[in-house]
Parts: C-alpha cells; structure tokens; sequence
C-alpha cells in the first residue's frame, strides 16, 4: 500500500498522471470560446445595439420620423411644419378637427405685421 507521499511524488496508482501542462491552453481557449459566444447572442437579440440606439435607451427609429428629419435638414420643411409633422406622428398632435382648428388658432401668424 502506497503512503500518501509516494502518491503525491509518483501520481496516482495506475501509472496515469493526469493530462499535465499542455491542458490549460484548451482551458483558457474553451472559456474564450463560450464567453465570446455569449456576447455575440446577446448583440445579436439586442438589435438597440445594432442599430446604435446608445445602449438600452436606444431603439430603432421609426422610418417616416427619419423621412421627415431629412426633410427638414434639407430645407424642405419649415420649423412649425416639422414640429406638427412630428406631433402628428408620435400621436400627441390634435386629436380632431376642432384640436387642429384651436391650435391653429393660438399659432401666431408669420404675414401679420408686429405690433397690429
């Protein structure tokens, strides 16, 4: 029966010593491997990030907002017409005839002369 030293010194019994040195490169490969798995799933169910929304504020952007952006950025729109453009849009602008009508209404008139 061997003593707990010679098994320390001569490995355990059967002559097999393990898989020694050449193992830890593959460990270190293997973790690589799964971490870098992981970060490609999660970039690619996260399309914020894709996209380049800034993280978890992000999102995609909705294409007639990005239409109407252009638009202005080109000097196709107006100001006022932007802002109502995009009220409409994003659902908050009048909800009826008479919302419109009443928003007209309070929107100062760019004609009129100051001071009449």
């Amino acid at each position: 029966m061997e003593t707990i030293a010679q098994a320390f010194l001569h490995g355990p019994p059967g002559g097999f010593d393990g898989p020694g040195p050449f193992i830890f490169p593959f460990i270190f490969l293997f973790w690589i491997l799964i971490l870098g798995s992981l970060a490609w799933a999660a970039f690619r169910l996260v399309p914020r990030w894709r996209e380049g929304g800034g993280g978890w504020t992000g999102g995609r952007r909705d294409p007639a907002e990005e239409i109407l952006r252009e638009r202005f950025a080109r000097g196709e729109t107006s100001a006022e017409e932007y802002v109502r453009a995009m009220r409409t849009l994003r659902g908050d602008g009048p909800a009826d005839y008479e919302d419109y009508v009443r928003e007209a209404e309070e929107r100062p008139d760019p004609n009129r002369e100051p001071g009449t």
